[in-house]
């Protein structure tokens, strides 16, 4: 993939890498939203795990926070790479970083 990117012009470079990080920004905020959702449900029925007999909704609301943590930094890359595609000096810092 790698000799693939380096040998397309950096304004399409800069274009896939930001189409990617959204697809990865999108799936790490469905991702969070899920985990939230497991957390309600699992506070409402009061689940607790098999082995250990503890409440199982406080690490599902850590799972949630995390990934929607994780899905701003991607999306922070996303306008960073959106950026590049118009922006030659951000376009080299981006591909030193990444590409």
């Amino acid at each position: 993939v790698t000799l693939c990117l380096n040998m397309m012009p950096p304004r399409l470079q800069m274009g896939f890498a930001a189409f990617g990080e959204l697809l990865g920004a999108t799936f790490a905020f469905a991702i969070s939203y899920a985990a939230l959702l497991q957390m309600v449900h699992n506070y409402a029925n009061s689940y607790i795990s098999d082995t250990l007999r503890f409440l199982t909704f406080p690490f599902f609301g850590i799972e949630s926070a995390c990934m929607f943590i994780f899905g701003l930094e991607l999306l922070y890359d996303t306008i960073l790479f959106a950026i590049g595609i118009f922006n030659k000096d951000v376009a080299n810092e981006m591909a030193k970083l990444y590409i």
